[in-house]
C-alpha cells in the first residue's frame, strides 16, 4: 500500500494564506473523486489569478 505524507498546516501556510486553506478542505471529505479534482482544478485557477493580481 502506497501511503502519502498529509500535509501539515506549516506546509500548507508556506504556500497559502489561512483562507485559502479552510477554502480547500471544508467540503473535501464528502466529495467524490471527481468532485475533488474538479474542485482541486478551480481552485488552483483561482489560486493563480489571485497571485497574478499581487
Amino acid at each position: 500500500m502506497n501511503k502519502t505524507k498529509e500535509p501539515t498546516y506549516e506546509d500548507l501556510r508556506k504556500e497559502l494564506s489561512d483562507e485559502e486553506i479552510v477554502e480547500s478542505f471544508v467540503f473535501r471529505s464528502t466529495m467524490t473523486a471527481e468532485e475533488r479534482k474538479e474542485a482541486d482544478e478551480e481552485f488552483r485557477k483561482l489560486r493563480f489569478e489571485k497571485l497574478k493580481e499581487m
